[in-house]
């Protein structure tokens, strides 16, 4: 079984420009992810027997080539996917 999810907050907070917005939204979906983590462990089928991988869709700009909110092009963090 392969289940996705998406919190488009952290990315839509992000594109605002708000540190502070932002970082709060990866809080939430940190929580979040804590607790599918902790479902998984005590479901009899899929406990112990899951991986859980969390990652990006995207990078965001590196220093020097733009601001930490914006990304979609060659440089080498828009190019890194966080996982």
């Amino acid at each position: 079984m392969v289940s996705l999810l998406n919190f488009g907050s952290i990315d839509a907070a992000a594109h605002t420009g708000n540190w502070d917005g932002y970082t709060r939204q990866i809080q939430v979906a940190d929580s979040c992810v804590a607790l599918i983590w902790q479902r998984i462990q005590i479901d009899p089928v899929f406990g112990g027997r899951t991986d859980l991988i969390v990652t990006g869709d995207h990078g965001r700009h590196s220093d020097g080539y733009g601001n930490w909110f914006e990304h979609g092009d060659g440089c080498p963090g828009c190019r890194r996917i966080p996982l």
